[in-house]
């Protein structure tokens, strides 16, 4: 294993454990009822580890959503490799939300 990309992960650790330890999350409220496309979207990927130690990263879930705040897509990715880091802390992946015999989700592979 190379000791720098383990340094580079032990500091991520750490300072998703400070970052947690401050205040709690919260989801911020759409501006509307709007579900429309709009011209600005955002798109947002968490990630899974597999391979050696989890350093490699495989979709586990993808979101878009329009300039309102308005969720317009959502579902996970089943997975296509053998997952060793679920990144739970980070990501709120489960095993239930991506393992190939435990989930209902698409392939985006």
């Amino acid at each position: 294993a190379d000791p720098s990309r383990a340094k580079s992960q032990k500091d991520i650790e750490d300072n998703v454990k400070k970052l947690a330890a401050r205040a709690p999350l919260t989801r911020p409220k759409p501006w509307n009822d709007c579900m429309e496309l709009t011209n600005v979207v955002a798109l947002d990927c968490e990630m899974v580890g597999c391979g050696e130690a989890g350093m490699e990263s495989m979709l586990a879930q993808v979101c878009v959503i329009n300039e309102h705040g308005n969720v317009l897509y959502c579902s996970y990715s089943k997975a296509y490799r053998t997952v060793t880091d679920y990144r739970t802390h980070v990501s709120g992946i489960l095993p239930r939300h991506v393992d190939a015999d435990k989930c209902a989700a698409p392939d985006f592979a």
